[in-house]
């Protein structure tokens, strides 16, 4: 029971250092039950301890000598026993004796990560039922150990543990910005160290693939450079070898972490640099398709075999390297207008009976299910996504990020998939978003919980896998480390201890700041990027919201017209055209919202690039005022107000 782990002591013993009277152990994250035997802490020597094991499994074979090296490394958090009085007795502990039950190391959604431990001199016993299991309990007993030199002490301790939910990830965005290979190692183990077992690589994104494919080798070789779209000063083609990711697969499972890669499509798609042949080209006009002529780069054009036999080279390629059952395709903001002004895509949907983008989006993904299951792996996608999944797809549901609706948007997502009888991971209220830092509270972090949301029947429950802490590259800079964690260790209990533990009020700050140290200890975490805030205090309320802005219409005028001399294409003459005309294709487009758009398609060299929609509905709300900015000029040169 969860009350144990407050158990006060009534015993004492001449075994090693006292207990702290009242204490508990810090560990991270909570188990489901701790029991102190006794007021006794146990003496551990680096000369006179070692592991024991019947069990042949190379993955335990790396992990002892990991986990021997990291009980005695100097700076360990206090547990609950007091500093003095450590010394030699004649029963010190001496042996952690490791029982695995089952003989099976595939490591998988379904693996199981229950384990025993039970410390008390001589010999501790650690109990699993599977290797990973093992690596649980190795992670849990080396936090036990604290003091310094030569020698610990541990807790006589009884412990019983296994998650809550079985999938506790960490997705990284290695595409817009190269992580190198040390530093996902570093993630690898700060996640170790918090019992998550799921790394997801984003891998690709628009025109950035840094990624070896054999049979394509224009990716690695010119989509690869120029992909650091968060202003880092990295430059130049970097990208990850097959060898590497194999490396880092086996690193992975080493400490129990499944490795999933994700190739996002048909949205978040481009080839340009290396294999623009396999993308959609659109005639112009092409209402909300862009500025440009001819080619428009993206997305992948599903009337070219070409572009099919490409995607199956990628995941066939991959699922050689990633030996995780699932794969990742993404489906997120597919914006797939070009498709219905390109007349080899029109014709290709007319031939397979597809009278609509949403027709040929679903068709689309029945395809690359089938090829991405043909690989033997199971699928998983972002949601919502702009197409429609089937019941074995697992939904990454990402709304409750601040630039996607309120923290709890996500709850009639997870309600619909549910009751779908489709599975759900949570991701959207984990997003680490610096440039809204009051979203980055950890208390908050802490509390959300993936079970808390309105369910018709209880049987929906089963379809929540569990959790992932998502890191874009778009928002998350250089020190990722530093800004990830000690956040991510929040999603980490949420997702491994019971309901019990996590639901406690305000937030367990001491255990917290002990996690800290010890990823300090490890040289997970700097000296600075450590220490938590303190639990906020509690919020005001909100004003009252603002009435909601007059409603914007696009008036037609005659009188006003744009010259573009900033954006026209080539060095010839600028071409002025009616801004009436401007506004009737923003108003039919998408309905003054934000985009991009060309004013005459028809003379080349004269496009108007990356002025707005919105922009273009100012100028018409307002009756009769010319407009000057940001390279578009008008036959008199006064503002608008």
């Amino acid at each position: 029971k969860i009350s144990r782990m407050l158990l006060w002591l009534v015993a004492t013993t001449t075994l090693g250092a006292r207990l702290k009277e009242g204490s508990s152990v810090s560990l991270w994250p909570m188990p489901i039950s701790v029991a102190l035997d006794s007021a006794a802490c146990l003496t551990v020597f680096s000369s006179d301890f070692a592991f024991s094991t019947t069990s042949t499994s190379d993955v335990l074979k790396d992990a002892m000598p990991r986990y021997k090296q990291l009980m005695f490394l100097p700076g360990a958090p206090a547990q609950p026993c007091t500093a003095q009085d450590v010394k030699y007795q004649t029963t010190p502990l001496k042996q952690l004796s490791i029982v695995v039950e089952s003989v099976d190391e595939t490591l998988g959604p379904t693996t199981a990560e229950n384990y025993t431990l039970v410390v008390a001199a001589p010999s501790a016993t650690l109990t699993a039922a599977t290797v990973y299991a093992a690596l649980r309990g190795l992670e849990t007993f080396a936090s036990l150990t604290f003091g310094g030199g030569g020698s610990r002490s541990v807790p006589q301790v009884t412990i019983e543990d296994a998650p809550r939910y079985p999938h506790r990830a960490v997705m990284i965005d290695t595409a817009r910005l190269f992580r190198p290979i040390p530093l996902l190692e570093t993630i690898l183990d700060a996640m170790a160290s918090a019992k998550m077992n799921v790394l997801q690589l984003h891998l690709t994104d628009d025109d950035c693939w840094p990624v070896e494919i054999e049979s394509y080798p224009l990716l690695a070789k010119n989509c690869s450079a120029g992909c650091n779209l968060n202003g880092s000063s990295a430059t130049g083609f970097q990208y990850y070898s097959q060898s590497d990711l194999r490396g880092l697969v086996t690193y992975a499972r080493n400490r129990g972490i499944r490795v999933i890669p994700e190739i996002d499509s048909p949205g978040h798609f481009n080839t340009r640099k290396c294999y623009p042949q396999i993308l959609t080209v659109a005639d112009y006009p092409c209402p909300g398709a862009g500025p440009g002529h001819g080619t428009f780069s993206g997305p992948p054009d599903p009337s070219n075999p070409a572009m099919w036999s490409f995607l199956q080279s990628v995941f066939t390629e991959l699922s050689s390297i990633f030996t995780d059952p699932y794969s990742s395709l993404g489906g997120d903001e597919a914006w797939l207008t070009p498709w219905s002004c390109s007349p080899p895509v029109v014709k290709w949907m007319q031939q397979n009976g597809l009278g609509s983008l949403g027709a040929a989006a679903a068709y689309y993904e029945r395809r690359l299910f089938g090829i991405v299951n043909g690989t033997g792996k199971r699928t998983m996608m972002w949601a919502p996504g702009e197409a429609t999944v089937d019941n074995s797809t697992i939904h990454l549901v990402w709304t409750g990020w601040p630039q996607n609706g309120p923290r709890d948007g996500w709850k009639s997502d997870f309600s619909k998939f549910t009751a779908a009888r489709q599975a759900v991971v949570l991701s959207g209220p984990w997003y680490l978003d610096p440039h809204h830092p009051e979203w980055d509270d950890w208390v908050e972090w802490y509390h959300t919980d993936p079970a808390n949301f309105s369910a018709a029947a209880e049987w929906q429950q089963q379809y929540v896998l569990g959790g992932m802490g998502t890191i874009w590259s778009d928002l998350v800079k250089e020190a990722i480390i530093e800004q990830a964690w000690p956040l991510m260790n929040t999603v980490a209990e949420q997702l491994w201890s019971p309901a019990a533990v996590t639901s406690l009020a305000g937030g367990p700050t001491a255990r917290y700041k002990d996690q800290c140290a010890r990823l300090q200890q490890r040289g997970v975490l700097n000296a600075t990027g450590c220490v938590p805030p303190p639990p906020p205090p509690p919020s005001p309320p909100p004003p009252p919201p603002p009435p909601p802005p007059a409603p914007v219409s696009c008036k037609p005028h005659t009188n006003v017209k744009l010259n573009n001399t900033k954006y026209a294409n080539g060095n010839g003459p600028h071409t002025t055209k009616d801004a009436s005309e401007c506004c009737q294709l923003c108003e039919q487009t998408h309905n003054c919202q934000f985009w991009s758009f060309q004013i005459d398609p028809t003379v080349p060299g004269t496009t108007c690039k990356w002025a707005t929609l919105t922009y273009c509905c100012w100028l018409h709300a307002a009756d009769d005022n010319p407009v000057s900015a940001a390279g578009w000029t008008s036959d008199v040169a006064s503002p608008v107000p």
